[in-house]
């Protein structure tokens, strides 16, 4: 569960990078705020689940961050192929995106 909290927490920190820079470099203002929102709240639902005090309530917590992964995993695809991110930057933390995934998908699936 660290290893979870963790890689979402700066995943979170790197998508309000991300945003600050297509806002104010790239005048990016119609798929930023969707991706700082949805970026950030895969972590908040991670921090939540892990004050869960039932089994369920630690379940729901993550199954709400994996919609949120999936819908910000889209929309770094977006904004790549609308030109805003380069090649490079789009992979390094459409990666990150896939790998929470992974690691929600696992979460979930790994719950009785």
């Amino acid at each position: 569960m660290r290893s979870l909290r963790a890689k979402s927490k700066a995943f979170a920190v790197r998508c309000v990078r991300l945003c600050r820079y297509l806002s104010e470099t790239r005048h990016e203002h119609r798929l930023s705020p969707r991706l700082l929102r949805s970026g950030t709240r895969i972590g908040a639902d991670v921090w939540r689940s892990s004050a869960a005090q039932t089994r369920s309530g630690y379940l729901k917590s993550i199954q709400a961050a994996l919609p949120e992964a999936y819908r910000t995993a889209n929309l770094l695809e977006r904004l790549y192929v609308r030109g805003y991110l380069s090649r490079t930057g789009f992979d390094s933390i459409y990666e990150d995106c896939q790998a929470l995934i992974g690691m929600l998908e696992a979460g979930v699936l790994a719950s009785p």
